[in-house]
């Protein structure tokens, strides 16, 4: 019996064997059709501001001792750009980061009342300030000759490093003003 088990067994694997070769599809080599260079394009200082999520629509009552916590970790995302040196569409890179919260746990931040702010209905406004490391990609076809001419933009990016931030408290007012929602 076991005899006759290992003879299945290995004319199973035989005939596999020779299948196997006539199934496969011949594989073809990558090929390479572009060269890319990367080109720096400077760094720009820019900022992102907004009102961060967990606000109550109606605002905050700031009183005597009132304080607000927020984190800048989460919260919704701002879409921001800079404007850089480069023939349109290419000329603006745009971005987006998150402004932060006001809810949740793990508060990081937090603002008071005790630079003499007057009491009433604020909200918090949080403003980023980014370094913008800008870049463009440039692709040139493979054969053609190493001139400028030759080279296309493929894409663009940045690359932000965050620098500071502000927080402040800010009327309704100011809130329509600045052309900021919630």
């Amino acid at each position: 019996m076991k005899k006759r088990a290992i003879t299945l067994l290995l004319a199973l694997v035989m005939c596999l064997s020779l299948c196997a070769t006539a199934f496969a599809s011949e594989v073809q080599p990558y090929e390479v059709r572009y060269y890319y260079k990367t080109v720096d394009l400077g760094t720009y200082r820019t900022s992102i501001r907004g009102l961060p999520d967990g606000q109550d629509p109606g605002g905050h009552e700031f009183k005597s001792s009132t304080r607000i916590h927020y984190s800048l970790d989460s919260g919704k995302k701002i879409s921001g750009g800079i404007n850089v040196a480069l023939p349109v569409p290419y000329n603006w890179i745009s971005f987006s980061v998150n402004i932060g919260t006001t809810d949740g746990v793990g508060y990081s931040e937090g603002l008071d009342d005790d630079k003499g702010q007057e009491p009433g209905i604020y909200y918090l406004m949080i403003t980023k300030y980014y370094d913008a490391n800008a870049y463009a990609v440039y692709r040139r076809r493979v054969g053609t000759a190493d001139t400028p001419e030759n080279w296309v933009i493929d894409h663009t990016g940045v690359v932000l490093t965050f620098h500071s931030h502000t927080a402040e408290l800010i009327t309704p007012a100011q809130v329509k003003a600045y052309g900021l929602s919630l």
